[in-house]
């Protein structure tokens, strides 16, 4: 197997794990929006000086914290920069379970 396959595998698992803990089925993009919302409350950014650092717009920022973004890899890239973290972990499921259970 692939090691992009054992990705696959793994937020396949999770994310069925996690809906069955919280009862709700989460998709990829509202587990990307809930953490990349959590880390930057984290890092106590403001909307805007976010934006700023991360070379996004404000609205696009809004749809990617409520899950509705359909983000590039560069957006993606950019924005694991700004917290000094690999752009995989902005769409493990660790971070959402952390803050929820």
């Amino acid at each position: 197997m692939c090691r992009m396959s054992k990705c696959k595998v793994y937020i396949t698992f999770s994310c069925q794990h996690l809906s069955k803990l919280l009862g709700m089925k989460l998709r990829l993009r509202q587990i990307f929006g809930r953490n990349v919302r959590d880390l930057r409350k984290r890092t106590r950014l403001s909307k805007v000086d976010f934006c700023l650092t991360t070379r996004i717009s404000r609205p696009l920022l809004d749809l990617i914290e409520s899950g509705r973004a359909n983000v590039t890899l560069d957006t993606l890239e950019r924005i694991a920069e700004s917290f000094d973290i690999e752009p995989s972990s902005l769409v493990r499921i660790d971070e959402v379970e952390e803050n929820k259970l």
